[in-house]
């Protein structure tokens, strides 16, 4: 699938992982279960996304969040780089106009 593909080819694609509630946290995708929590923060991970840009010297290329889009408000530095794969009866309420987003069943299920 085209995650694995993400996952196995390290060279070519940077790809980190995170899980996120009320707080954002780094996940092995070859190792990890991801253990939900509650309430959800979409400000946090434009928190992260600074320090991360601070560590790496840049904003990462592309943020994908999969949501019910119920969270709290969220202005990022990039909007456009940020895509949303919204799930069934989601709102799109907090996610800010530039970004994109996506019904997952029409992503993952085609």
């Amino acid at each position: 699938n085209v995650l694995s593909s993400f996952i196995n080819e390290p060279e070519i694609f940077d790809l980190k992982a995170f899980t996120f509630d009320t707080e954002v946290k780094q996940i092995d995708l070859k190792n990890s279960k991801v253990y939900p929590g509650g309430g959800t923060s979409f400000s946090i991970i434009e928190k992260s996304c600074l320090e991360n840009e601070k560590e790496d010297t840049r904003y990462a290329d592309c943020v994908i969040i999969i949501t019910d889009g119920y969270g709290d408000v969220v202005n990022p530095k990039h909007p456009e780089r940020w895509y949303w794969l919204l799930t069934n009866d989601s709102s799109t309420t907090y996610i800010p106009k530039l970004s994109k987003t996506f019904n997952i069943k029409d992503v993952i299920f085609e």
